[in-house]
């Protein structure tokens, strides 16, 4: 016979065994959603927005044309007459100069050149993008901090014991780096037609964002040749030298 609490216990069972299966499935599905890459389904993710993408006729491409063409007419006039109104004279002068040695050079202008006149030298063939070349260098050095170890800078990072000093320890070159010590070191002044000299000053070629890698020199020896400016940081022509150029021609 089977009574009240048997015939309860049989059909509270498969109950039990229905919410257990539903548990197990909803597990696996949580389990499978954080494990799949898949986009999360909206409009953006699923790149179905809406678009449009213009198809021009002939007609409007046409017109498009023309219609920059027109606006650039007065655009490249203003060029042209700007650049014209620029007075440019070069002078090539090594091979008319021997080196370590001082020569007159005379050059003229068919134009009058109002001021600010600038003076830029030019070298060629001349690879200051080298990998070795840029990466010779000690930025703590430029600021102003006594370093201890130069083997950032080599190869021209130090002065061997002895000769020419007579010291008894190697001396560490300030500033030390390839850049550095190969620093354009030819000088120039200017004269009129009269034997005048003409003033001119280098303060401001250098970038105002340079300003804050140099600081006063310390530590280490400062080489500089009788009748050649000193390697300073603090020299504006320094500066600009140390900002290496992109292209074996360049200007500065």
């Amino acid at each position: 016979a089977i009574t009240a609490g048997d015939s309860l216990a049989c059909k509270q069972a498969p109950g039990v065994m229905l919410i257990g299966t539903a548990l197990a499935a909803s597990a696996a599905s949580s389990d499978e959603k954080k494990q799949t890459k898949r986009p999360v389904e909206s409009p953006f993710r699923q790149q179905k927005m809406r678009a449009w993408q213009p198809i021009l006729t002939p007609k409007w491409a046409i017109i498009t044309f023309f219609a920059f063409g027109i606006a650039f007419v007065p655009l490249g006039v203003w060029f042209y007459i700007t650049s014209q109104n620029v007075v440019y004279v070069e002078k090539r002068y090594d091979d008319q100069c021997a080196m370590y040695s001082r020569c007159n050079v005379t050059f003229s202008s068919t134009r009058q050149m109002n001021p600010p006149v600038y003076f830029y030298y030019q070298l060629e063939n001349y690879f200051q993008n080298h990998r070795r070349y840029v990466a010779s260098r000690s930025d703590d050095q430029l600021r102003g901090f006594v370093i201890s170890n130069s083997a950032v800078c080599a190869p021209a990072d130090s002065i061997p014991s002895g000769a020419p000093y007579n010291q008894n320890t190697s001396l560490i070159l300030n500033p030390c780096g390839l850049i550095a010590q190969s620093m354009f070191n030819d000088t120039f002044r200017l004269y009129d037609g009269n034997g005048d000299a003409v003033g001119w000053t280098s303060n401001g070629i250098t970038w105002p964002s340079d300003a804050y890698k140099y600081g006063a020199p310390q530590g280490g020896i400062i080489l500089a040749e009788n009748g050649f400016p000193q390697l300073n940081s603090s020299n504006p022509d320094f500066r600009v030298w140390m900002r290496t150029a992109a292209l074996p021609r360049f200007k500065k």
